[in-house]
This record gives C-alpha cells, structure tokens and sequence, in this order.
C-alpha cells in the first residue's frame, strides 16, 4: 500500500511538472519569431563562399527553415549539429575536421544557436585557440551572459562583425503592439571602444511584429575610424623592415626610437584610421628573436606576443609562410624577393666543362660504370625474352595446310573486256593452300 501511494504521488508530481512546464511553454514560446528574424537577418548578408551553422536539437529545425527560406540556396551550407553532451572546449573528430574545413574554404557567415550557453562560450575559446575561426567572417549568435566574461574580452578584439540575438517576453515589449510575438534586440561588440571591466555591448536594432524598427545596418565597417584608440606594436630589429636609434649612441639605456620600413607604414596606416600606436620590444629580443615553440604549449619572442593576444601588430619583416599563417593573420605582402645563387666569374673560357667542374671524377667514373651495366643488364634481358618467345611459339603451334578452294579471281582489265565483247564474265578460279604460318605455296 505504502508503494502504491509514493507511486501515485510521483505520478502526480510529474504530470503537475509536466504540465508546468508545457503551461510555460505555451506562455514564453523559445522559438516564437525566432525564425522569421533569422530569415531576415540571412536574407541581408553576402556569405561570399558558404553558410557556416553550429547548433543543436533545439534550434536544428528552425536553421534548417530559415536558410532555405532566405533566398540563399545557391550557397553552399555547412552544419554541425552539436549534442547536449559534447564539450566544445575539446570537440570530438568529426566537429573538428568540419570547422577545419570551414576555416579551409573560407565560409563567411557564421550563424551558431546552442541553447547552452557554456557549450558556447567553450567553443570560442577552442576556435580562437586553435584559430579555426575567420576573424573576418559575420557571426550571428544568441546572447548569452557567459560570452561577455573578461576571458573572452579577447576574443571579441578580434571578432568585431558579430550580432547578439537577444529574445525578450512579449509583454516586455520595446512599443505598443497588439500581437504576441516576442520581441528581440540586436546587439554588438563595442568595437573601438576600449573594452572595460564589464562588458555591455552596443545595441543596433530590435526586430518585432516581422520588421526592423530601426533599420540599421546590421554589419558596419568598424575599421574605417578607430577614435584615436591606443595600439600596441611588438617589434624585432631587422634592417631595413625595423630600425633602432639610441639618443646617445655610447649609453643604450639613453632611450630608443624605431625606425625602418615597417615602422613607417604602420605610422601611415595609424593616420588614415586615426588610431595611435605604441612601440616596444619583445621580451629578450637578442635571444629569441621572432620566437620558437616552447615544452609548455606556448611561444617565446615576437610570436609568443602575437600569439597570447598581448599585441595588436608584429613588425620584424615577417615572411609570407604557411608556419606564420596558422599561427596570425599576415597583410598582403608589401616587398617580394627573388633568391638566387651567386657564384664568382670565370674568366678562362672552359664553359664545356661546367657539367663536370661541379663533380669529382670518382663521382663521374661511377656514373659511367652504372650507364654501362645498366645498358648490359637491358641488352641480355631484352634478348633473353626474344629468344624464349620464339621458342614457346615454335613449340606451341604445328604447321598445318589450310586450303581455300574455288577463289574467283579476276582483274578489272578482264572484266571490261568481257563486257566490251558480250561474253559473259567467267572467272577462273583456283585453289590456295598456306602451309604453316610464315610459309605460302599456291598449288
């Protein structure tokens, strides 16, 4: 009896969840809105190469609708549906090889919605660490507290075209309206503004009842004025890409100022988007220089600086390779250099023996030896397989006569004097015998 009581009071207690929760459900729908907000928002953007999606269950059906529905199915889509259970901070095979391959191809619009908000955040982190994420691509997100931490203020330096949905209670509405739709407000990273303690995003838009009421432009170009925020430039002395000058060459400790090629464009650059920049060296420039991979996971040198986020800018006349390109993003290149080989003049005139100067003659006399049992080995090998060929064929076919009997032949000439004299065309006919295969005798 006692059984039968907890059962039915547990039976009782979930059918009362149960019904709370679909009760709230129905009160506060998640996906009110939420889809035809999406279809606008892709609607406006340019992927340029291919949609990137990261989701889950919860929203896989409302990305699905949207992105065929916003007029975008002549581009490619690429979807990663992501389980409740994954760690995102440390991703199984298959995720990891589809962000690769979105970084590879370049996709330029990002639209991730994970209902939870760790899964989230981890997934920065992971991307910015590993650099599978374009810092030049537009991301669309759901707002969630957990992305404004001060560990991910980093982060948003780097990806500034980004858009926070942020969903609200109908009744909370931004104006008066008679519908239940939800409403939502769209913010972004505050970017140039200097990021703080606290993080509060900008707002750009709200979207209700279907339409934006501000109609903003979602992705600005935040590049082209940075409000004479202050840069830092790590630097590496490399003549002529970076100088460095002493106010009193005798005494190093007298200051220094930095010159050069690089130093010199970065300082136009710095006019034409109204930002100030600082210099300073890397930590021990005389030892490591541009920097070299360390035991704990980290770097050292100019590239350790780059790497850990604590500059903006590496000047030390980087080159263009695949090694810099994992590890930052490079300019266009500003100098190409062709390397070649400078040997000193000959002044006899011996050019016939420039192929066999190089050489020494062990060297020449073992490459005559090789070329000519090379050409011996050939030789028997090639007569060896001639031989035994005509050998099996002997063997393996008898001769034997074949005859054709009654073969008409006759010749033109024949023919039009028969016909010229009104006999009839008789030809004479014959019998040919072939004994064997290269012998013929016409008997």
């Amino acid at each position: 009896m006692r059984v039968t009581n907890l059962l039915f009071l547990y039976l009782t207690s979930w059918g009362l969840c149960k019904g709370s929760k679909e009760n709230t459900f129905n009160k506060f729908n998640l996906h009110d809105g939420l889809d035809t907000l999406t279809t606008s928002i892709l609607s406006k953007l340019d992927p340029k190469v291919c949609f990137a999606i990261l989701t889950d269950r919860q929203y896989y059906d409302i990305l699905r609708e949207s992105i065929f529905r916003s007029g975008t199915e002549s581009y490619p889509v690429y979807l990663v549906l992501v389980s409740d259970s994954d760690d995102l901070l440390s991703p199984n095979y298959r995720t990891v090889r589809m962000l690769q391959e979105m970084r590879r191809v370049d996709c330029g619009v990002y639209v991730i919605y994970l209902a939870n908000g760790i899964q989230m955040e981890r997934f920065f982190r992971f991307g910015d660490k590993y650099r599978l994420l374009s810092s030049h691509a537009k991301y669309v997100l759901l707002h969630d507290y957990r992305l404004f931490t001060k560990n991910m203020q980093k982060i948003w330096k780097k990806i500034i075209n980004v858009i926070f949905v942020r969903q609200f209670h109908p009744q909370k509405r931004h104006i008066t309206s008679n519908t239940t739709w939800s409403w939502f407000e769209l913010t972004t990273v505050p970017f140039p503004t200097p990021l703080k303690e606290i993080f509060v995003p900008k707002r750009v838009d709200f979207w209700q009842d279907g339409h934006f009421l501000r109609r903003s432009r979602l992705f600005e170009d935040k590049t082209h004025n940075l409000d004479g925020q202050v840069l830092r430039a790590a630097l590496l002395e490399h003549v002529p890409a970076i100088t460095k000058n002493f106010k009193n060459e005798n005494d190093t400790n007298s200051g220094a100022t930095f010159g050069g090629v690089e130093v010199e464009m970065i300082k136009a650059l710095s006019q034409a988007l109204n930002f100030r920049i600082e210099f300073y060296e890397s930590p021990q420039p005389e030892i490591e220089k541009w920097g070299r991979y360390q035991y704990n996971g980290s770097f050292s040198g100019l590239l350790g600086e780059i790497v850990s986020s604590r500059t903006d800018f590496a000047l030390g006349d980087f080159h263009y390779t695949r090694y810099h390109l994992v590890l930052m993003d490079l300019s266009i290149p500003y100098d190409t250099e062709c390397l070649t080989f400078l040997t000193p003049e000959i002044l006899a005139d011996n050019s016939w023996k420039t192929l066999i100067l190089p050489f020494s003659s062990e060297m020449w006399i073992g490459v005559c030896i090789s070329l000519l049992l090379v050409g011996s080995i050939f030789f028997i090998l090639s007569t060896s397989y001639i031989y035994i060929h005509d050998k099996l064929i002997t063997k393996s076919s008898p001769k034997k006569t074949f005859c054709i009997n009654n073969l008409n032949l006759q010749t033109n000439a024949e023919k039009n004097s028969h016909l010229k004299d009104g006999t009839k065309d008789v030809s004479t006919k014959y019998e040919v015998c072939f004994r064997g295969k290269r012998r013929q005798e016409i008997i």
